[in-house]
């Protein structure tokens, strides 16, 4: 992660040495996050952090090793439920250390954080951002951003439990990854969406609203939505599909 910073802090000044003193440490983390600003960090995001636990519960799934914890802690739903919170917890927790490594590296390597500066210039920014405050911008963006990745997390897990090839699970995982990461923003330019509700259906469905809230949103002409309705959104629809295939996954794997 650290590497992936320095190379896009290389790829915007050419060189660390070329960063002019009026640089915004927070404007670049800000700028490093989201699909089409730093490739690297954003693959890591939608192929490896979602499959960090996961893969413990699909392997034991499919294995039939979830018998044995299932008659340690006395109850299937008890063992069901910890796994899926813990896959939640376990997610959140990495997304959160690593997002707090960048914005450090992007401080460290840029320049400092000056929050009277940064609070001027987010009223430029509007209505994208949470708070014209910098420091509860921040704070909003790194606590809103965990529950994304908590809930994509959870949605590509969610897929996982219907297959029962360990290593099937990581091909559709990334596959479902990309597809709600790329082909909304595609959708939008193709179908030419402007309108109100279509924009903001698609920013809804897109994986970049949940992991980048308040960042920007997708579509050349789309409407300057208040950063709080596509996260909404975003997170409704995911959270409400994702407890759909949990349910209909619990009922059909009882059978």
């Amino acid at each position: 992660m650290v590497i992936a910073t320095i190379l896009y802090a290389k790829n915007e000044y050419i060189s660390l040495a070329s960063i002019p003193k009026e640089a915004s440490g927070l404007n670049f983390f800000y700028g490093t996050q989201g699909s089409f600003s730093s490739a690297l960090l954003f693959f890591f995001y939608i192929s490896v952090m979602p499959f960090l636990y996961s893969h413990n519960i699909i392997s034991a799934k499919n294995n039939h090793f979830d018998n044995l914890m299932i008659t340690r802690l006395g109850s299937q739903k008890r063992y069901r439920l910890k796994a899926i919170v813990m896959n939640i917890v376990y997610s959140g927790g990495i997304f959160l250390s690593y997002r707090i490594l960048e914005l450090v590296v992007s401080v460290m390597i840029i320049n400092p954080i000056n929050f009277t500066e940064e609070t001027r210039s987010l009223f430029d920014q509007l209505p994208y951002v949470f708070s014209t405050n910098a420091i509860l911008n921040l704070v909003f963006y790194l606590i809103l951003s965990t529950i994304g990745a908590m809930v994509f997390a959870s949605f590509i897990l969610s897929i996982g439990l219907f297959l029962k090839n360990s290593v099937l699970y990581y091909a559709v995982g990334l596959i479902a990854s990309l597809f709600f990461s790329l082909v909304p923003g595609l959708l939008m330019g193709l179908l030419n969406i402007r309108s109100f509700i279509g924009s903001l259906f698609m920013n809804s469905v897109s994986f970049d609203t949940l992991f980048t809230p308040g960042i920007r949103t997708i579509g050349s002409y789309a409407p300057k939505f208040n950063a709080w309705f596509p996260f909404i959104g975003s997170v409704f629809f995911f959270g409400l599909v994702t407890f759909i295939l949990y349910k209909v996954w619990d009922q059909y794997y009882d059978e």
